[in-house]
């Protein structure tokens, strides 16, 4: 007399490749739209930077009567060190009262060093998520 086993049910070797097929499909439809997310993000981040910038030399411009620039002609300028620190409140030169018109944090990079948060970057200029530098054209002799 022939015993018979309980047949044990489990997925199949064709089975278990087709789910991780349509799990891989799937995951590749969603990468552009979390990258495009991303550059949305990143775009509104640098509008909202190119904002305060503007805010913090108008409000430096009504307290000290001036721009906060060394420049007598009408030239574009990274948003440097130097200005930043002016911004900040740092630099007592040109901000004696260490009046606090912009708020900058460190530029924090994503993995791969690239994109990431808008900041200050490892040598002082404020650059944008991307990475390149901010630049301000102000109207330094006022015509």
């Amino acid at each position: 007399m022939k015993t018979h086993l309980p047949q044990k049910s489990a997925f199949t070797l064709i089975e278990l490749l087709i789910v991780i097929a349509i799990i891989g499909i799937l995951m590749g439809l969603l990468f552009p739209a979390v990258n495009g997310a991303l550059d949305m993000a990143r775009k509104a981040q640098a509008k909202n930077d190119v904002v305060q910038i503007a805010t913090a030399v108008i409000a430096y411009e009504t307290e000290y009567g001036k721009l906060p620039t060394s420049a007598s002609t009408d030239t574009a300028q990274d948003v440097n060190k130097a200005l930043v620190e002016t911004l900040v409140g740092i630099s007592t030169n040109n901000n004696p009262r260490k009046i606090v018109f912009i708020e900058v944090a460190q530029r924090k990079p994503d993995v791969a060093g690239k994109a990431g948060k808008s900041g200050t970057n490892s040598s002082g200029d404020f650059v944008d998520p991307w990475g390149g530098k901010y630049q301000i054209m102000m109207d330094a002799n006022y015509n």
